[in-house]
């Protein structure tokens, strides 16, 4: 989907990593990676892709928030093949960014809500992963003030 991306836009944001986690479909890979076909080659190459393509815009990346199938332990989905604990996917994404200098909103570290307490999931999500409208507002709000400190 990166290739169809409007070169004209003024900020890029990339929120992914949960459905890697959640599905574990494709293979973690090592930080070193640079081919899409594993999780952390594809966090390499879309940095790599905007660095050449979007070096005059702002690009920010956000990481997975919390989700209420990581179970009893908060950091692990033993139901998914390939996949890592969460905060392994996290960690990918932030460490990537920070060493190609990408702001990263760490969604996991400070969460503006979390969906494995009862309330948050509740009030903010429509399923414990997806955001309902109260949900999409806080976090276009984390985002907004996320930004207008860059």
């Amino acid at each position: 989907r990166v290739w169809r991306m409007n070169p004209n836009t003024d900020i890029v944001v990339v929120y992914g990593g949960v459905n890697d986690y959640l599905h574990g479909d494709a293979p973690f890979g090592t930080e070193e990676d640079t081919t899409p076909a594993t999780f952390c080659g594809a966090v390499n190459y879309l940095m790599k892709f905007f660095h050449d393509n979007y070096a005059d815009k702002t690009v920010v990346f956000m990481t997975p928030a919390h989700c209420c199938w990581e179970g009893e332990n908060p950091d692990t989905n033993p139901s998914a093949g390939n996949s890592r604990p969460l905060s392994d996917y996290v960690d990918v994404i932030a460490k990537a960014a920070e060493k190609n200098q990408y702001p990263c909103l760490n969604l996991y570290k400070n969460p503006p809500f979390n969906p494995n307490q009862e309330e948050d999931r509740l009030k903010y999500t429509v399923d414990g992963l997806h955001p309902n409208a109260a949900g999409h507002a806080v976090l276009a709000d984390t985002l907004a003030d996320f930004i207008a400190k860059l």
